[in-house]
């Protein structure tokens, strides 16, 4: 993993498309205000994965399987999106392997975060090599999802249906093909 200084992260944030700009809107304060403490932006980083992972699966369902909407968020929201549960469901809604090489690209930040959340102390510039890894990261899923998905999953998720109007089936139909995909509902 490469290692970076605050100055190399402020120049990928520079070059973020639209997306990217949405999914982390407030990176640039964190680094620009607290960047002596790069545990945070790497914390809000991971923060804006797991919610990207979730949107993306939802956005997923709700377009490839035209499912209840509301039903489908409220199944995606209260699944455990774990490291490992993550590629099981992306296969479950997509119908292919979520690609390793994309997934390889945060491996580096995640043993970094790690390291972080169990007390070690990593060192100022791999934190910050490791919030460029995340940024990768994503862009490197949007790649692979607007070629063989037609949208990105971190972003706005602006006309993710692509069928406005076309109506989604029932909730009672939904719900036994959320079960279906792996997702399972709180008791």
């Amino acid at each position: 993993m490469q290692s970076a200084t605050i100055p190399s992260v402020r120049k990928a944030i520079g070059e973020f498309d639209p997306d990217l700009k949405h999914t982390f809107e407030h990176i640039e304060d964190i680094v620009n205000k607290i960047g002596s403490l790069p545990a945070i932006a790497l914390a809000y980083c991971f923060s804006q994965i797991e919610n990207g992972h979730r949107r993306l699966l939802y956005a997923g369902i709700v377009r490839k399987y035209r499912l209840d909407p509301e039903l489908t968020w409220q199944f995606v929201l209260e699944h455990d999106v774990s490291r490992k549960a993550f590629p099981e469901l992306y296969k479950a809604v997509f119908g292919h392997n979520f690609p390793s090489n994309v997934g390889e690209k945060l491996k580096p930040a995640e043993k970094i975060r790690d390291k972080m959340i169990h007390g070690k102390t990593p060192a100022i510039k791999e934190m910050w090599g490791a919030v460029l890894c995340c940024f990768d990261y994503c862009q490197d899923v949007n790649k692979h999802l607007n070629a063989n998905e037609g949208f990105s999953g971190f972003g706005r998720m602006q006309g993710i249906t692509g069928m406005k109007g076309k109506p989604t089936l029932p909730k009672n139909v939904s719900r036994l093909a959320l079960v279906g995909l792996g997702l399972s509902p709180k008791s």
